[in-house]
């Protein structure tokens, strides 16, 4: 059999074998940090939601003490909101560090190297 003609699949994947090594887990690693890093700069907004909304309570409070009882259910409808954000941006940081498998294991023989993410995303589907 010649050799394979530049630019097929054989000598593509020839180029992308350091994905079985260290280098490729610590990129991961890393990724998989910046990823749920990002995620948590949610929580930060979302208390920052918080705080405005109990600090229009108290400023409403010392305007008109006699709403005192309707303006407390609005800033707690005002909470739930941020605060569910929050939560779910925090749900989301916890699911990149501990759900996402490790994508290191070996790309099949019979991958093309543009297709190759799809074989991450095929393998995590299939556990």
């Amino acid at each position: 059999m010649n050799a394979p003609e530049p630019g097929t699949a054989e000598q593509l994947l020839g180029k992308i074998r350091w994905r079985d090594g260290v280098i490729s887990q610590d990129i991961d690693t890393a990724a998989k940090l910046l990823g749920a890093g990002a995620a948590t700069v949610g929580v930060a907004g979302s208390e920052a939601g918080t705080g405005t909304v109990f600090g229009s309570l108290v400023i409403g409070y010392t305007r008109n003490p006699s709403l005192k009882q309707q303006l407390f259910s609005y800033a707690i409808l005002g909470f739930a909101l941020p605060e569910t954000l929050g939560l779910f941006c925090l749900m989301v940081a916890l699911l990149i560090l501990f759900a996402l498998p490790e994508s290191h294991l070996p790309v099949p023989a019979a991958a093309t190297p543009h297709h190759s993410w799809c074989w991450g995303v095929l393998r995590f589907t299939i556990k």
